[in-house]
């Protein structure tokens, strides 16, 4: 049987199992949860729509003989998620009968997983039987991990108050929220111990459910003298009007790219309207040159070289200028090194210089442009994705230049951007005419 292989969004499958199954959800009053860890691709390469008729059939079978009125679906992958690995499916303690189940799987589900090339196992106690499903998929580049960065630091660390009717909703988005070190508090003895204010936290998140008319005037109370951002929790289909109180609302099924998401809505606009740090106009003294060249230099190996001169007064004039230095010559394209990276990965290397060209050819005008406009995200983005394709093919040199660019960043020195357009123009016409010189050989 051949292996059907193609790129897709893992969340926007398990979106459509739950679209599909919504109507049986809502009518047997069924809470269907994913637990999805960080170390989970978002983009996979396999067979989406045998993935999609899988957890869609198995599920429904659950559904129709469960009297649990909550379902835990945990999807697990590998730390470090090289080339292909095993996705972990779990479904625990589903409160169906094992022989229903291994039956199920037997007469229904066999040939799916023959596609997926899955394996599964069973285990069963006094709640029904647990599944654990194991089937291999692959990402085709190192940039396609799930890596949640929040554009801008200030939207970290924020203080959470959650309340909702169910404990392991609750405990699943409270797990979430603390992947970007957000402090949660989710029940009552944390809120007393905080003297019961509501002013202490930065976001609200509570079930709409769960808001009476008193609750709702206090919130907004509080937001009269307090940012308070409250966001409702509802299921997709929820008509109750909250809009008062409402800064953003979080739809079930909650994952992780939701509340990434759910933080920019809430966050975008302070940080963009933020107030830049103030400076003094005039400096006594200008130390623009010589902080620059410190900053640049920092993640590189500098070499000092001081020119002895031929007469007192050359001499005299280099000890009071500047010591010149040396940056460290990186290779522009290092073959060697990208057909190694590209073995490890089970890719070939001539297609993937190819997709560089593809993607990367003529992207210093966008890069001008995104500096230009100042659109920062758009920015960091683009670097991303820079450093991640250079690093596969070996392009030392233009590699060197997205973590510089990654620096500046972290530094706050995103002022500097500028200076940098025509060093990337030059960068990448370089490194394409490398890459064209190479393909002739390949």
């Amino acid at each position: 049987m051949n292996k059907i292989e193609k790129n897709f969004d893992i969340n926007m499958v398990l979106m459509m199992v739950f679209s599909s199954l919504e109507e049986v959800l809502q009518k047997k009053e069924i809470e269907l949860i994913y637990d999805i860890e960080s170390t989970l691709p978002k983009e996979l390469r396999g067979d989406a729509e045998a993935l999609f008729h899988f957890l869609t059939h198995l599920l429904a079978l659950i559904f129709e003989h469960t009297k649990e009125q909550e379902m835990v679906l945990s999807l697990t992958a590998p730390k470090d998620f090289l080339y292909e690995e095993p996705v972990s499916f779990t479904l625990p303690s589903t409160g169906v009968e094992s022989k229903i189940i291994e039956g199920f799987f037997e007469n229904e589900l066999k040939l799916e997983m023959e596609k997926l090339e899955g394996s599964v196992s069973f285990s069963s106690d006094a709640s029904g039987t647990s599944i654990f499903l194991e089937i291999p998929f692959k990402i085709n580049t190192l940039g396609n991990r799930r890596h949640y960065r929040l554009p801008d630091i200030g939207m970290m660390g924020k203080k959470v108050l959650l309340l909702c009717e169910n404990i392991k909703i609750s405990q699943s988005i409270e797990k979430m929220l603390r992947y970007f070190l957000y402090e949660v508090d989710s029940d009552r003895v944390k809120f007393k111990e905080r003297g019961s204010n509501l002013a202490y936290y930065d976001i609200f998140i509570i079930e709409d459910s769960l808001i009476t008319q008193g609750l709702a005037t206090l919130i907004e109370k509080v937001q009269e003298v307090h940012p308070l951002k409250c966001v409702i929790l509802r299921s997709a289909t929820a008509v109750v009007d909250h809009e008062r109180i409402e800064s953003a609302s979080l739809v079930k099924p909650v994952m992780q790219e939701s509340i990434f998401e759910l933080i920019i809505a809430l966050f975008e606009d302070e940080v963009e309207n933020r107030p830049a740090p103030s400076r003094h106009k005039v400096p006594v003294i200008s130390m623009d040159k010589y902080i620059n060249e410190v900053f640049l230099q920092r993640s590189k190996k500098l070499v000092r070289s001081v020119h002895e001169s031929q007469n007192s007064s050359e001499s005299l004039a280099k000890e009071e200028s500047t010591p010149e230095v040396e940056e460290e010559v990186y290779t522009i394209l290092d073959t060697t090194l990208g057909m190694e990276n590209s073995r490890k990965m089970h890719c070939d290397y001539k297609a993937e210089l190819e997709k560089f060209l593809e993607t990367f050819d003529k992207s210093d005008r966008y890069f001008k442009q995104i500096v230009e406009g100042k659109m920062l995200w758009q920015v960091k983005q683009f670097c991303i994705d820079l450093e991640a394709q250079a690093k596969i093919i070996g392009a030392q040199s233009m590699l060197n230049f997205a973590n510089q660019i990654s620096i500046l960043f972290t530094y706050d020195k995103a002022d500097t951007l500028p200076l940098y357009v025509n060093k990337y123009h030059k960068e990448l016409k370089a490194l394409t005419t490398e890459i064209r010189d190479n393909l002739h050989f390949l």
